[in-house]
C-alpha cells in the first residue's frame, strides 16, 4: 500500500470514530512520532560515540598537538 492510500485509509477509519476516541487516536500518533525522533537522535549519537572511541588515536597524537590550539 502506498503512502497516499495508507494515509486516507487511517483518515477514512478515524473519522468514523467519535471525536475523544479521535483525540486519542491523535495523541498515540503524536507518541509514536516522538518515539520515532528519539531512536534517530539515540542512534545519532551512538555514532558519534563509536566515531569518538574509533578514532581517538588517530585524532589524539603528539604529531599532530600543533593542531590543538588552531
Amino acid at each position: 500500500m502506498n503512502h497516499a492510500a495508507l494515509s486516507q485509509r487511517i483518515f477514512d477509519t478515524v473519522q468514523q470514530l467519535p471525536t475523544a476516541l479521535q483525540q486519542e487516536v491523535l495523541d498515540f500518533a503524536a507518541f509514536l512520532a516522538q518515539r520515532v525522533q528519539a531512536s534517530a537522535q539515540q542512534e545519532w549519537h551512538d555514532l558519534q560515540a563509536a566515531q569518538t572511541t574509533a578514532l581517538h588515536d588517530v585524532w589524539d597524537n603528539p604529531e599532530d598537538e600543533v593542531w590543538n590550539d588552531a
